[in-house]
């Protein structure tokens, strides 16, 4: 059986396999109108939710009293996706991957002055 740290690791090395491989995809589907590639990205992952997801919560999973912050964190999430893929299929992919490796960066300033966090 593995350890916290090693389940962890596993899920991390996992999580940049995938979203690698999504990328790399995307990359390669340039002769694809963004809409299908979008659609088919949105498609898969919800299959994959669906194994994911425990038995007992299907019907409750999104469940929130928050709705409007969860309104709001799905649209900010549609539209770094789309911005993204736009940027994989524009720039250089090592470029595309750069750049957000600087996604830290930009949060870290954000939250100084939107949630007037000390840094």
């Amino acid at each position: 059986m593995l350890t916290k740290n090693q389940l962890g690791f596993l899920y991390m090395f996992m999580s940049v396999c995938a979203f690698s491989l999504m990328d790399l995809i995307v990359k390669w589907s340039e002769d694809y109108p963004l809409g299908q590639v979008l659609f088919f990205r949105g498609f898969f992952g919800v299959v994959i939710y669906f194994f994911i997801m425990p038995r007992e919560r299907i019907k409750n999973f999104y469940y929130t009293k928050r709705a409007g912050l969860h309104l709001l964190r799905c649209l900010s999430g549609l539209i770094a996706l789309i911005a993204i893929f736009i940027a994989l299929r524009i720039l250089p992919l090592a470029t595309v991957v750069s750049i957000s490796f600087a996604a830290p960066i930009f949060t870290t300033v954000f939250s100084i002055f939107f949630l007037s966090v000390k840094v």
